[in-house]
């Protein structure tokens, strides 16, 4: 055998892995029921850096032109932010995956009046195919049970839900590319674990750090000089396809291929302070990682206890999020702007962080199981509440000063109490009673 196939093949978890036929018909029941769920809680009323990219795909597939009319968002502050230039026409300022991605809707249901809807249902239906690729990477190495919550988790406890599933925002293709990268990698297909990934590039193009880590860890750890060199390749065209898009739309060759058009140093104008701007994608009430999801709390200590049960591209994976996040906090302002519910910039991380703690929950206790089940509960809730509601969150000035759940407490204390309090008991009681049918094996 393989060393490489030694390191993933491990004899105490073979008999957990269940048959690719069972994988196959439990990944369909998965796309299918996140797919009504994304596409029933939709938003119609999006950010504007979504409808300014949604406007660009209609302008590109219905009136077959890029140039953005010069009346459009003509009396916006923030209209240089989604709007660019191209000598003397204007263009749409945004990432070119997000444009392109809208592309076969509005080509197919467009219409002579611009709408968000064909956009929003393409980002739940995509977003809904990542979910399923994650479930069918977690399948391969661990068992069906645990490959279910940790893709459930990912997929209505996070901000997956209320972002990248509610319009086409860079993190769809982000959240699509390291879902479908990690089961590339699980597969051990380096060569479309570089194409794969490669598609977040075009969502940001920073992103390159994400494929850059996976490569050089796994090809460190496996000493295999190849992998590093396939998927490298892979992702340089996504690179090279950012250059030519923004080549195309602003008429200047540059890596940015969105907002200004500017220099990373123009980016970091927009705060004062690094330190806080960075402590703010983590810890900010608002738009922190940390207080949209608590269950972290439980996952820190799990994750290295199980450390020796996570395969080297899960870590990779972990790693190259944290990185790829600290840059998103010198490249971009921490709250992310106004009108979306929960965190965004932190969205990478948490996905990139999923198939390590999950595979690292295998030999956890039954009390942090049970704590974690009861804050996952209360995390669902709050996500599903914004989600379903199409709620706006609290607007960016706010984010170091309270939550948008706190204040819907404040509005409905003792609904909100007693919801927070059912939400907890229910996924307690829930890991409880898989516990006792599973004879002794919980959720987990």
């Amino acid at each position: 055998m393989l060393a490489e196939d030694r390191r993933e093949a491990r004899p105490d978890r073979q008999p957990w892995v269940p048959s690719a036929g069972r994988r196959r018909k439990v990944a369909l029941a998965v796309l299918l029921g996140l797919a009504v769920t994304y596409v029933l809680t939709v938003s119609l009323e999006p950010s504007l850096d979504v409808v300014t990219a949604n406007h660009g795909s209609w302008l590109l597939a219905v009136e077959h032109t890029r140039w953005v009319p010069p009346e459009y968002l003509q009396d916006h502050l923030l209209r240089d932010v989604w709007i660019g230039r191209n000598e003397e026409h204007d263009v749409t300022s945004r990432a070119p995956g997000v444009v392109i991605l809208g592309l076969p809707a509005y080509a197919l249901f467009g219409g002579d009046t611009f709408s968000v809807l064909p956009a929003a249902l393409t980002a739940a239906l995509v977003t809904a195919s990542a979910m399923t690729l994650l479930f069918l990477a977690l399948s391969r190495v661990a068992s069906l049970r645990l490959a279910l919550v940790g893709t459930g988790v990912v997929a209505l406890a996070t901000p997956v839900w209320s972002v990248a599933a509610d319009g086409i925002w860079p993190h769809t293709l982000t959240v699509f590319a390291v879902c479908a990268g990690a089961w590339a990698a699980a597969h051990r297909n380096w060569w479309a674990l570089g194409l794969l990934l490669g598609v977040g590039i075009w969502g940001r193009s920073h992103f390159t750090l994400v494929p850059a880590v996976v490569g050089i860890w796994v090809a460190l750890s496996r000493r295999d000089l190849g992998i590093l060199v396939k998927i490298g390749a892979g992702s340089a065209l996504s690179l090279c396809g950012t250059v030519l898009w923004s080549r195309w739309m602003f008429g200047v060759w540059t890596l940015t291929g969105s907002y200004r058009v500017g220099s990373v140093s123009d980016l970091t104008d927009r705060y004062e302070h690094l330190w806080s701007n960075e402590l703010g994608l983590f810890l900010s009430p608002e738009r922190g990682v940390l207080p949209w999801t608590p269950i972290a709390l439980v996952c820190v200590p799990v994750l290295v206890m199980g450390r020796v049960r996570v395969p080297d591209w899960a870590w990779a994976l972990l790693s190259a999020g944290l990185l790829y996040t600290v840059v998103q906090g010198f490249a971009q302002v921490f709250h992310g702007g106004d009108t979306f519910w929960g965190h965004r910039l932190g969205i990478e991380f948490v996905v990139c962080a999923a198939p390590s703690v999950a595979l690292a929950f295998t030999n956890s206790g039954r009390r942090t199981r049970s704590l974690f089940a009861a804050l996952l509960g209360v995390q669902v809730l709050c996500i599903a509440l914004g989600s379903i509601l199409n709620l706006p969150g609290v607007v960016a000035e706010e984010a170091w000063r309270t939550n948008a759940v706190l204040e819907a407490a404040k509005s409905a204390p003792v609904p909100m109490s007693i919801l927070l309090l059912a939400a907890a008991g229910l996924g307690y009681g829930v890991n409880r009673r898989a516990s006792r049918d599973s004879m002794g094996a919980d959720v987990f």
